[in-house]
């Protein structure tokens, strides 16, 4: 993904993929220009588009495997309790500051 972050209060860069059902936690293998980017959860119990579930992690500027289990992601404008069993999207997120974001990924698995 590259994408122009251009707002401080907005500026969203986004690729999504679908994916259900998983167990403990996912691994990305991610390439970046060493910026923190961050994984996002959509359950199908939110229902606005700016409630998540997120875990921040660095892009390094060469290929690595970040390893993000399931019970470090915070609830974000939920109070929700994340439930597992209804995970409908998962998405990788550039948010909350100007930067020019850059971010390959390479591959996604579950762990247990």
């Amino acid at each position: 993904m590259r994408d122009e972050i251009r707002s401080v209060c907005g500026g969203y860069g986004r690729s999504r993929a679908n994916f259900l059902g998983a167990d403990h936690g996912t691994e990305l293998d991610v390439l970046g220009n060493a910026e923190e980017y961050a994984l996002n959860l959509r359950t199908t119990d939110l229902n606005r588009p700016w409630q998540s579930y997120r875990q921040s992690f660095k892009a390094a500027p060469r290929w690595e495997t970040v390893r993000l289990p399931f019970s470090k992601f915070v609830p974000n404008r939920t109070e929700i309790p994340l439930d597992l069993h209804r995970l409908r999207r998962m998405g990788i997120i550039g948010i909350g500051r100007a930067f020019h974001a850059d971010v390959s990924l390479g591959g996604v698995r579950f762990f247990r």
